[in-house]
Parts: C-alpha cells; sequence; structure tokens
C-alpha cells in the first residue's frame, strides 16, 4: 500500500493514522510520505496530481513493483469525459481514463474503473469498511468539483438521468474509431518522413501528406509533433489547423510558431518541424 499526505488540510493526519492502522490489520506493508504542497503556478489538482505520480513511481521502482492499482472509478470516468468535452479535447482526449496505462516505465492499473461510486459504497457499507472522504471534495472553486456537485446533477434531472452511462459509452465509440486512426496516421507518418539529418527535427514529403484525409494529416501532424518535442503539452485544436492551412493553402516559405519553440516551416514541398536551438540556448542561460 503506499499513501501520499499533501499537507494541505489538517485532518488529512487523522487519514495517514487510518492507513497505517488498516495496512497492520491486513498484514501489508505500507509506504507513506508527508510533504508540504506549495501552491505556485497553474491548478493546484494539477500539482498535487504530479506529486502523487512522482511518489507512487518512485515507490514502485523501489520496491520493483510490476504494477500500480489506482481507486478511480466509473463516476471518475464520466467527470473527466465531460470536463475534456468543455475544454475542447479532440478524439484522444475523449478517450477518457484508460484502464492500463503505462507512465515512466511503470504499468498504472485502474481496476474499478467499470464500478460506480454508488455501488462502491454499498460495499463498504455492508462489509463496515470504514472510510473517508477529503473535505476538498466539496469546494466548487476546483472545476472537477463543479462538474460533480453542480453540472452532472442538473444534466442527471433535467436532461438524461442515465449521462454518466451515454458519456462513457461515446468515450468507447470515440476510442475505437480514434485507435483505428492512429494506426492509420503512424503508417502515413512513416511513409512521408524524409530520412535526413535534421538537426532537432523532421522533414515531411508535403506531395505525400496532401493525398489524405483532413482528419489523417491532423492526426499525422500530432504525431509529427510529439515525436520532435516527445509530448504535445499545450498543443490546441488552433496549431494543428494552423499547420494544415500551412501545408494546403500557403505556396512556400511560411512559418508556423508552435510550443515549446517548435516552428513549422514549409519549403516548396517540404515541410520542416524544428526546434529553435537560440531560443532553448537563451532559455538554458535563463534558468542557470
Amino acid at each position: 500500500m503506499a499513501h501520499l499526505n499533501h499537507g494541505l488540510r489538517p485532518e488529512a493526519v487523522k487519514e495517514q493514522a487510518y492507513v497505517k492502522e488498516l495496512a497492520k490489520k491486513l498484514g501489508l506493508p505500507l509506504f507513506t510520505k508527508t510533504i508540504k504542497l506549495r501552491h505556485t503556478k497553474g491548478s493546484l489538482e494539477e500539482i498535487a496530481r504530479k506529486a502523487r505520480l512522482v511518489f507512487l513511481t518512485d515507490t514502485a521502482k523501489k520496491i520493483k513493483a510490476q504494477g500500480i492499482a489506482l481507486g478511480h472509478h466509473q463516476d471518475d470516468l464520466a467527470e473527466t469525459i465531460l470536463m475534456r468535452i468543455l475544454r475542447g479535447a479532440g478524439p484522444l482526449g475523449i478517450k477518457g481514463i484508460l484502464p492500463k496505462r503505462e507512465i515512466n516505465g511503470i504499468v498504472f492499473l485502474r481496476p474499478l474503473l467499470e464500478t460506480n461510486r454508488c455501488e462502491i459504497n454499498k460495499f463498504l457499507q455492508n462489509k463496515k469498511i470504514k472510510f473517508y472522504t477529503d473535505a476538498s471534495n466539496r469546494n466548487t472553486d476546483f472545476f472537477r468539483n463543479k462538474v460533480r456537485l453542480r453540472l452532472l446533477p442538473l444534466l442527471e434531472k433535467i436532461y438524461n438521468p442515465n449521462i454518466k452511462k451515454i458519456l462513457i459509452h461515446f468515450s468507447q465509440s470515440i476510442s475505437l474509431a480514434y485507435d483505428y486512426l492512429k494506426i492509420e496516421s503512424e503508417d502515413v507518418l512513416r511513409r512521408c518522413l524524409i530520412r535526413n539529418k535534421l538537426r532537432d527535427g523532421i522533414t515531411i514529403d508535403v506531395k505525400k501528406i496532401l493525398r489524405c484525409h483532413p482528419a489523417v494529416l491532423r492526426e499525422t501532424m500530432r504525431l509529427a509533433i510529439e515525436k520532435v518535442l516527445g509530448h504535445t503539452r499545450s498543443l490546441t485544436f488552433a496549431h494543428i489547423e494552423a499547420i494544415e492551412h500551412l501545408v494546403k493553402d500557403q505556396p512556400g516559405d511560411a512559418t508556423v510558431h508552435l510550443p515549446y519553440n517548435l516552428s513549422a516551416i514549409k519549403k516548396r514541398n517540404f515541410l520542416y518541424l524544428k526546434r529553435s536551438q537560440r531560443r532553448l540556448l537563451i532559455k538554458q542561460k535563463n534558468t542557470l
């Protein structure tokens, strides 16, 4: 068992003590840690999530665990899908929370993803198992809590009592379609890549990629960016749309500036995705 106390709530000390008691009762080894989370830039939820990820991953590697099981359930999945729709996510985001995923070389499992919160609560009550509810879950300053406590109940009451199941079925359908799209786009990227030694970037054959369906072209561009950066953080629909316009409509010698000092440059029949070394060097100097 593993438990992280973020140091954000006074009652978390009592919860941590209960986890220790439970681990002892079950005869399971427990790895626990207390930190003092500092809220700097960005969402406090996201900062806390990253802190948990680091703690769990470090613990798993330390004890050579094969995987990490998390407690996300069906209601969490419905909330996540709705949140991503509201934020304008594409097919990849609509896939929602995956039951199995590898992060930093560790397999994360979510065995309760097909079980809803009500069923879990009933099970615990029947077995007389004590559980705690994080008081911050009632704070509607957090986006997820707004969706959970205000928006989803409203949708259930006024529009459809089965909205959570509908969101999950929608996500499953999109997930299958996206998996097929990704396979097609990976093949297109392999065929369109020019084998050269471009430093900090790649070169794509524009003539070949223009033969693709727009959906495949967009996903191929997303995969190409991921290939250069190693991630697609801060990449938006507007960025992908701008690259599509660059490839299709610009005659040549045009550039689209992307996050993380990445540029998409069209010259004649080639598209270059390249990171700016000069900007990276300035950034490195500023952080010394």
